[in-house]
């Protein structure tokens, strides 16, 4: 009973991953990359999945927002939510911000 209701748990928050509208990241926080990317990302920021995948999320962040989105993950890693949301740019495969 535990493994269907864990089933079937993972599989509506695989779909809501999935079909977001909005790019979605699950980061490994120790190594900065990212283990699963939605489709919505990849078109936000001109990339593949795979090249994403292998990427540091982190090192896609426009240089001027750095200490920002350093700021951001170290306070989410320590367990405080943010407060008010910021603009991040990131650069795409394009080069474009």
């Amino acid at each position: 009973a535990l493994v269907r209701l864990l089933r079937a748990t993972y599989a509506r928050f695989a779909s809501a991953f999935e079909g977001s509208a909005f790019g979605l990241a699950i980061l490994d926080a120790a190594a900065g990359r990212p283990v699963a990317v939605n489709d919505a990302l990849c078109r936000l920021l001109g990339r593949s999945r795979a090249d994403l995948l292998d990427a540091s999320l982190p090192a896609l962040v426009h240089a001027a927002d750095r200490p920002v989105y350093d700021a951001r993950l170290a306070a989410l890693l320590e367990g405080n939510a943010p407060g008010a949301p910021v603009e991040i740019r990131y650069v795409r495969g394009d080069g474009e911000v």
